[in-house]
């Protein structure tokens, strides 16, 4: 009983130090997207028990199928027992949890201390502590990630609790966004693959274990699929891929082609003369000038939808170097793209003005975000200078990272020392999950800075445990700091 009090006392104290920025800010962050959650929450709902929500607009219908109802109808129950702050401090304590596991299973003897350092540092100088208040399920990209490493390495030291809290993680993580499936079917074989290379005997059960947690996460989508296709009124995902090719320019000429030779060929021919920019406005701007999606019409709006999958892969056949390249290009950017963008910086007053099926605007108003009649509502904290900070810190930790890296395999440590080998094997693995998630985010959707922030204070958090256990900044100062010489009197 006293041992748990104890380790209540450090997560409790951990969330509530991870909370300080958004208490500091005065209020929690919604998006955009964070409505649609509440929207695909409530309709689920409703599909359960009669009457219960409001009935959702066509437009609603045409992208809902993209928004997790699992994660929905999770932040829809939060919501009603206790205000959108109920939701920041769930993330904070889950937060708090794993972080403490990860302390424990890397370092058992020294697990207070490596667990404040990870707390306190990372509120200090990573995004975590935003999206902490981040009304969005980005915060489970990167426990995903840690969790497969945790469970794929560190096998030996997990206790029955530890285990079902990280496979819980990974199945949830999956069910909650299409995009942590993705990135999990690239690290958990990378994971795996690097377990067997070094010669252990339990990668199948290790896959196993890893694996059932996946397919539980992709199971819960299977149902949802063939729930909404049921459905008298089916729900769509918007046609994401279309936009981010007509946004970088090959699938636009793809279009122009397409559409001189057969101008019914497809209904996006009616916008072919577009100068298409962002892929965010093509979907979503009311202008007529640039948006496509939004301002159609809803046969037109479904008919987009339907034809996306063969004019995506049209055009990649019309310019598959054209689309490489570009793809190329938005991981780049993706990878170097981190901090606090447009989702943390609009004003709350913009929830004012969704119409009743947004539900958020209720929301805002009970969680103290902004009174009804402000015009204005502002964050407190200075987001801007946030968002350079986490560039800084993040290009620290990389580069800390690396020297770490190269001073442990160019030294007779990483040969000598178990230890250290597993946990350079863990950290590749959380490394490698961060540039996967660029290379999904920013190829898919595009580059927002938000994707690469969800994930990257995965660097500072692995340089806060390498430095704890085993040191090398001592003796890198020691090569280039002249050791004093002894005073000859």
């Amino acid at each position: 009983a006293l041992a748990f009090v104890r380790w209540a006392g450090w997560i409790v104290g951990g969330a509530l130090v991870l909370m300080l920025p958004v208490f500091v800010n005065g209020r929690v962050f919604p998006f955009t997207d964070s409505a649609t959650y509440f929207q695909s929450g409530y309709h689920t709902l409703r599909a359960i028990f009669v009457g219960v929500g409001l009935p959702i607009s066509e437009f609603s219908r045409a992208y809902l199928a993209a928004r997790s109802p699992y994660y929905g109808v999770a932040i829809t129950g939060l919501e009603w027992i206790g205000t959108l702050w109920l939701i920041v401090l769930v993330n904070a304590l889950g937060s708090a949890i794993l972080l403490r596991a990860t302390a424990r299973i890397l370092d058992r003897a020294r697990v207070n201390a490596i667990y404040a350092a990870l707390i306190v540092g990372l509120t200090l100088v990573s995004a975590l502590p935003l999206f902490v208040g981040f009304i969005m399920p980005d915060i489970t990209a990167a426990f995903e990630i840690m969790a497969i490493g945790l469970l794929v390495f560190y096998p030996t030291r997990l206790t029955l609790g530890e285990k079902a809290l990280l496979w819980t993680t990974i199945a949830a993580a999956l069910a909650f966004h299409p995009t942590h499936g993705m990135i999990a079917l690239f690290v958990a074989p990378a994971a795996l693959g690097l377990r067997l290379l070094m010669k252990q005997t339990d990668v199948l059960r290790r896959g196993a274990i890893v694996g059932s947690a996946m397919v539980v996460g992709m199971a819960a989508w299977a149902v949802f699929a063939a729930a909404n296709n049921a459905s008298a009124k089916p729900q769509y995902s918007p046609p994401f891929v279309m936009a981010r090719l007509l946004a970088d320019g090959p699938g636009a000429t793809y279009l122009r082609h397409a559409c001189a030779e057969n101008p019914k060929a497809y209904a996006l021919c009616a916008f072919k003369d577009l100068k298409f920019v962002k892929s965010d406005e093509i979907l979503w701007s009311w202008r007529k000038d640039k948006g496509v999606f939004a301002v159609a019409d809803t046969n037109t709006r479904l008919a987009l939808i339907h034809e996306s999958t063969r004019f995506a892969v049209n055009a990649v056949l019309h310019d598959p170097v054209g689309v490489t390249r570009a793809a190329l290009k938005n991981f780049g950017l993706q990878l170097i793209s981190v901090g606090v963008d447009e989702g943390f910086r609009l004003d709350a007053h913009y929830w004012m003005t969704y119409p009743p099926d947004f539900y958020l605007r209720n929301m805002a108003i009970r969680a103290h975000l902004c009174s009804a009649t402000a015009k204005t509502c502002p964050a407190r904290l200075p987001l801007e200078a946030i968002h350079v900070w986490h560039y800084i810190t993040t290009a620290l930790a990389a580069l800390y990272l690396a020297a770490w890296y190269y001073l442990s395999l160019s030294g007779p440590a990483a040969r000598n020392d178990s230890e250290r080998r597993l946990f350079m094997a863990f950290g590749a693995v959380l490394i490698f999950g961060v540039v996967i998630n660029a290379a999904v985010c920013g190829v898919i959707s595009g580059p927002f800075a938000r994707y690469q922030a969800r994930v990257a204070w995965l660097l500072p958090a692995l340089a806060i445990v390498a430095e704890m256990r085993f040191a090398i900044l001592a003796p890198l100062y020691a090569r280039f700091i002249p050791a004093r010489r002894a005073d000859p009197d």
